[in-house]
């Protein structure tokens, strides 16, 4: 592709301006299908584009595509594991690392967040994430002194 034919594709994008012209190494399928025009339109005849290259960089931007689909679906997956997981702990005892002191508590969940993303509770009147705990019971005597039971359940 020659030079022009890359200036008149940045027209096609909707700006002149250097400065507006995103860096991204991702482009949509429909920013490709604005270049392809572009090229089409100021390709020298005597040279027509290669069919073969237009297709696998098609396909390549559809797979691109496609993966970064697949990353948002399972990023909501995780995020609503997160809420069920989180969900279940409402009302249980937790025994979680305290970030400041790095010591081990224990507490009763009282209350669940999901707000900005993140999925906290609350226990001991403090902000705790799930990635924080490491048991859960019904009984904190359970957390304090495991049975026998309890601990086989941790395997």
């Amino acid at each position: 592709m020659d030079i022009s034919a890359v200036a008149a594709s940045q027209e096609v994008i909707g700006s002149n301006d250097a400065n507006q012209i995103q860096t991204s190494n991702n482009i949509s399928m429909d920013d490709f299908y604005k270049l392809l025009v572009a090229q089409l339109q100021h390709q020298d005849p005597t040279e027509p584009m290669d069919s073969a290259q237009t297709i696998t960089q098609m396909a390549q931007v559809s797979a691109s595509e496609a993966s970064v689909e697949m990353k948002k679906s399972i990023d909501s997956q995780t995020t609503m594991a997160n809420i069920n997981t989180a969900n279940l702990m409402l009302d249980k005892y937790v025994k979680y690392i305290d970030t400041e002191t790095e010591e081990e508590r224990i507490g009763q969940v009282t209350a669940v967040d999901f707000s900005g993303g993140n999925v906290t509770m609350t226990v001991n009147n403090e902000t705790v994430s799930t990635a924080q705990v490491f048991a859960v019971a019904e009984d904190m005597n359970n957390l304090i002194n495991p049975t026998p039971e309890d601990v086989a359940g941790e395997n």
